[in-house]
């Protein structure tokens, strides 16, 4: 053990470089090395002093580092100018981060070099060399005590873990892993031999089918059928997950791999288990979960004491399917209860959650959810399942009005926002946070929700409620549904992103903003001939037409109205450029067009005196388009020219005396 306060008192041997010698010449030296052995604190050390070369040149014979060497362990303290003074434990060759700083140092005399070859006792002639030899071997065993005393502490981490239960493997195979039939084919109508895999008996089967899903007529596991002359290799492989307690109340969750194969032996499957990682969680006293993860290292290294390691295992690519990485899971439920019991999570009813779908899930998050929200396991009592996987896995907002699930409270108006006479549909349909939201909206605008209708919301994947609520001020649900599903049939323009009529919530979509437009243009949507168009898309698109002509009708004349006011105001020109104040919708939209910019989508905006539209022209070309002011709250936020090009350093010019002359920086804003 190096006693470093006493090592300090020979930091600085106070010796001095003669002027006229050599080295301090040689430009290519950074460091001059002197040496002595030094009796220090009952211990024999090797000192090596380096003096930086230019320092010394010029007077200054304090040593930049002081290596204090044991023939097992050494130290090196840092004296450098301008830098504070301090403890190293990098190696010679490595100081300062370079791994050539051997070829900037040179021992000061022969002396000097032969006290390092003398003191470590080599057999080379050559100083550096000696000391690289010693130094590496020093480093080696300093990594190897540092991985010692890491593993030591993960050892003794795993001693609270119990080994598996002893039914893991039968549990597996009931399960976890699918279940098949291997079937003799035979070209006939009567049944064929096969033999399941999960009763593990011969069975007689008909109508069977390679890679059809069936049913075992013994044991009524669901099995898929599986040709023996075509299945030569079926692979599976799957993750599942062991909770266990230790004796401090922590439960620690055990993640097992597992795969089985099968081969031409289709009676005596080979089934692999093995254990990869493992995450110790407790409860902080903020009840905040905390998550002290290990994983298991395929690794071999010799030097190492276990082959767990600290974290999370490393990821290639998060976004790639890596089956050694996943830690979602089939969950181990025999022994959860015992387990759960007096944790903070021994109501979580994450029991009852897994046993409602048999799908793989991550315990964590969880127990992370469940620490946030203890209305989980009211949802789940409720029989609620897919809206408290929205709670658990923060599929949505609290906050958003959209998902109007409060999260906190203790009943189910508080929690849900509903009565208990609304409950048993909801829970017929196990409805979804979608479904909940759509439900108490319709509600709320006093229209029929029945069970057809919700479950119809959620099949389709609808998401925009305005989309069903608008069309029920003129029909009904069933009507709405009937018309919609026709129309899908009829106008199906095929899968893929694009098509107006793809599924149907985009054709309910369609029909929104035909009803919308319909509305609007005062169609009587009391004949069911307007309500009901027998094409939609041609509907659609009449409508969408004639209401393009009567807004662009309604916005002319809205900016013909605000525009008048500030033609004599803001016009303005000089020798080069002239600003004018365009008079209708059809000039805006040309300017867009011709610049290839979107003022175009502006007209609202300007129609509703959110912002103002100017034209900036050359005054020998007036009729060509040049660039297209934006004025918002009496700043220019915008100007741009063809294909969104900045103004010139003349435009800018011009624009500064065109503001100062209308007072667009005028605190007040610019209004007809």
């Amino acid at each position: 053990m190096i006693d470093k306060r006493e090592c300090r008192k020979y930091a600085d041997p106070l010796l001095t470089i003669n002027a006229n010698h050599g080295l301090l010449n040689a430009t290519q030296i950074k460091y001059i090395i002197r040496t002595a052995v030094k009796n220090i604190a009952g211990s024999r050390y090797l000192l090596l002093y380096l003096y930086d070369r230019e320092n010394a040149k010029n007077g200054n014979f304090r040593p930049a580092y002081t290596i204090f060497h044991l023939k097992n362990d050494y130290i090196t303290l840092d004296q450098r100018e301008n830098s504070k003074t301090k403890w190293l434990s990098s190696s010679f060759f490595n100081m300062e981060h370079s791994d050539y700083f051997a070829q900037y140092c040179v021992f000061y005399s022969n002396s000097d070099e032969q006290k390092v070859i003398r003191y470590f006792k080599s057999d080379t002639e050559i100083g550096f060399n000696s000391l690289k030899f010693v130094q590496m071997t020093i480093m080696e065993k300093r990594l190897l005590n540092k991985i010692h005393k890491r593993d030591k502490k993960i050892i003794e981490r795993m001693e609270a873990v119990k080994p598996l239960p002893r039914d893991l493997k039968t549990w597996i195979h009931r399960e976890v892993m699918p279940a098949y039939i291997f079937y003799k084919y035979k070209n006939s109508r009567k049944p064929m031999d096969g033999y399941c895999t999960y009763c593990k008996n011969d069975v007689k089967v008909s109508e069977a089918k390679h890679n059809k899903k069936g049913e075992c007529p013994n044991c009524k596991k669901e099995i898929t059928f599986k040709a023996m002359g075509k299945s030569m290799n079926v692979y599976d492989q799957a993750t599942a997950q062991v909770l266990q307690k230790t004796e401090s109340n922590e439960i620690i969750v055990r993640i097992i791999k597992t795969n089985k194969i099968y081969g031409n032996h289709f009676r005596d499957p080979k089934i692999n288990i093995w254990e990869n990682a493992r995450f110790f969680l407790r409860n902080n006293d903020e009840n905040k979960l905390i998550n002290d993860p290990y994983y298991y290292s395929y690794k071999s290294d010799v030097r190492r004491l276990t082959q767990w390691k600290n974290g999370v295992r490393p990821v290639m690519n998060q976004w790639c399917i890596n089956f050694e990485n996943e830690i979602r899971g089939y969950l181990y439920t025999r022994n959860l209860d015992k387990v759960l019991k007096d944790t903070p999570w021994q109501y979580s009813q994450i029991k009852s959650f897994y046993l409602s779908h048999h799908e793989p899930l991550e315990v964590a998050p969880y127990f992370y959810s469940y620490n946030n929200y203890p209305c989980i396991e009211y949802l789940i009592k409720l029989k609620l399942n897919r809206i408290a996987a929205s709670v658990i896995y923060h599929s949505f907002n609290f906050s958003d009005d959209k998902y109007p699930i409060i999260g906190k409270g203790k009943n189910l108006h508080e929690i849900l926002g509903i009565e208990q006479q609304d409950l048993w549909l909801l829970q017929k349909i196990d409805a979804t946070v979608s479904q909940l939201s759509i439900f108490k909206n319709l509600k709320f605008h006093g229209y029929k929700c029945d069970e057809v209708f919700i479950n119809w919301y959620g099949d389709n994947g609808i998401t925009s409620e305005d989309d069903v609520i608008f069309p029920l001020k003129f029909t009904t649900t069933v009507k709405l549904v009937n018309y919609i599903e026709r129309q899908f049939q009829q106008l199906f323009d095929g899968d893929t992103n694009y098509g107006r009529f793809r599924n149907i919530k985009s054709t309910l979509s369609q029909y929104r903003d035909y009803l919308y437009m319909a509305n609007r243009l005062e169609y009587n949507l009391s004949n069911s001939i307007c309500l009901f168009p027998k094409n939609l898309m041609d509907a659609h698109d009449i409508a969408n037409n004639l209401y393009d002509e009567k807004v662009s009708e309604i916005n002319n004349k809205l900016i013909s109205e605000s525009y008048i006011p500030l033609m004599k105001r803001l016009n303005h020109s000089d020798d080069e450029f002239e600003i004018i104040v365009p008079k209708n919708v059809h000039e805006i939209v040309a300017e867009g067009k011709t610049l290839k910019h979107c003022v175009s989508t502006y007209v609202t905006k300007v129609a509703d005196k959110k912002c103002i539209i100017l034209f900036l022209r050359k005054k020998e070309h007036m009729e060509e388009p040049f660039f297209t002011i934006e004025v918002r709250d009496n700043c220019i936020v915008q100007i741009y020219g063809e294909n969104h090009k900045s103004p010139t350093p003349e435009v800018k010019n011009y624009l500064d005396i065109w503001k100062k002359k209308v007072r667009i920086e005028d605190k007040q804003k610019i209004v007809a």
